[in-house]
């Protein structure tokens, strides 16, 4: 059988944690009332922090990265690279994936990862120094699988420049060099 409190000693701690509450809600000396808020907090404005131009940079090489993958799972189609590259820079994609890869019998299997080092934005304009990483990333003869003597597309520092448009950032250009692999 469980021990029990008699009831009344349960009594003078109720009445204490009453006591206090009734001079919390009184205030500290003073007749003044205690107001408070109408406006439940959840319901008051909040602003969301603005991201970032780094921020959205960054989010714009992961957004190149999954357009890679998605690019190479299509067979080269540059859809994927809308939203992502400029016009111009997709139409150099499609052409090098066409005339390089899948125009010569060949297909690119793998994921591409990038890590990145330093962002610096100049006005409406950015560079974006990445790792590339295509130790997971081959060309193989199409329909083939990743076989014997396959030769992986290896680590590589590449320098990303980007262009700010109404809506946040494209890619406009790519090119080897910078220090993110040292």
């Amino acid at each position: 059988m469980p021990v029990r409190p008699h009831p009344r000693a349960r009594r003078p701690v109720g009445a204490l944690a009453a006591a206090l509450l009734a001079s919390a809600l009184t205030g500290c000396g003073g007749d003044d009332p205690v107001v408070l808020d109408e406006e439940p907090v959840a319901a008051q404005p909040t602003e969301a922090p603005a991201v970032s131009d780094e921020q959205q940079l960054r989010d714009l090489v992961e957004a190149y990265d999954a357009a890679l993958d998605e690019v190479q799972e299509r067979g080269g189609d540059a859809a994927a690279f809308e939203g992502v590259l400029t016009a111009d820079l997709a139409a150099e994609y499609s052409r090098n994936y066409t005339d390089n890869i899948y125009g010569n019998g060949m297909q690119m299997l793998g994921s591409w990862s990038f890590e990145v080092g330093d962002v610096e934005v100049d006005g409406d304009s950015a560079t974006i120094e990445v790792c590339t990483d295509g130790t997971d990333v081959y060309v193989v003869p199409a329909g083939e699988g990743i076989g014997d003597g396959a030769r992986n597309q290896g680590i590589a520092p590449q320098v990303l420049t980007a262009e700010q448009v109404d809506d946040g950032w494209l890619l406009a250009g790519a090119a080897a060099g910078g220090e993110a692999c040292a």
